[in-house]
């Protein structure tokens, strides 16, 4: 079933739109008394900022990082601990300031260098820095984020839950796009886009609900195992014996 639908500007990109899908659907589902615990989605919804809301929210994503993600430099390895990152040298590259990148929707980053004194003289520094003076690694302020989305993606949970999605969501899709006029919307403004979005779903729904059947009980049935002959004829003459006497004590009370 569609529990929610909205339309939104075909400029933005799919990640900015979650946070709001995800505010108005969990709305929409306490009125009714329900609950979002578990969201799928594919890549185009992937952002770091996506994962820490939806963790904060108590709602497992099962969303794959898009193909950009670095989990960081090769070769380098992460010390948690120190918060800084060891070259193949053992050299750190440690924290030195948060980056806002105001022209990529506000897309968080941190920054990490290395000294100069450090990669002066490096045998490894023209493949590594090249003329630089120092190494720069510059990752996203979500790493551990992306990190725990990505097990979760490639665990065997994960890998079911992808299938379910291909099997549940996907053709919900392509029967709004060819049955439904939603493959293309002729109206101006958002407002009238999405009432033809909640029509289509309405639609859908009422479709749904009206081939719905609910599924009957059944009874159990269980073979047991053949008698024996010689013990099904003593049951058999047992019960003519009973029904002799029982015969018998009938006709002498009528008499």
């Amino acid at each position: 079933m569609i529990t929610h639908v909205q339309a939104d500007h075909a400029d933005k990109k799919d990640s900015i739109c979650l946070p709001g899908i995800a505010r108005h659907l969990n709305q929409r589902l306490h009125q009714l008394g329900l609950g979002c615990t578990t969201l799928l989605a594919d890549t185009g919804y992937c952002s770091g900022e996506n994962y820490a809301l939806l963790e904060r929210e108590g709602i497992t994503a099962f969303i794959p990082p898009h193909g950009t993600y670095v989990g960081g430099p090769e070769g380098f390895t992460y010390v948690r601990e120190g918060d800084y990152w060891l070259c193949p040298e053992g050299k750190k590259a440690t924290f030195r300031k948060e980056i806002v990148n105001a022209k990529r929707n506000n897309v968080r980053s941190r920054l990490y260098l290395t000294t100069r004194k450090d990669c002066k003289g490096c045998p490894r520094k023209e493949g590594c820095i090249g003329k630089q003076h120092e190494k720069k690694v510059n990752i996203t302020s979500f790493r551990e984020e992306y990190e725990r989305a990505i097990t979760r993606v490639q665990s065997r949970w994960g890998r079911h839950m992808k299938r379910l999605r291909q099997a549940t969501v996907e053709p919900v899709l392509g029967t709004l796009l060819d049955f439904l006029g939603m493959r293309r919307v002729n109206t101006r403004g958002l407002g009238l886009a999405h009432k033809g979005m909640l029509m289509a779903a309405a639609a859908y729904n009422l479709q749904k609900l009206l081939r719905f059947t609910p599924k009957r009980s059944q009874a159990a049935v269980m073979a047991l195992p053949r008698p024996e002959l010689d013990a099904f004829f003593k049951v058999v003459l047992r019960s003519l014996k009973r029904s002799e006497l029982r015969n018998s004590i009938e006709n002498r009370s009528y008499c």
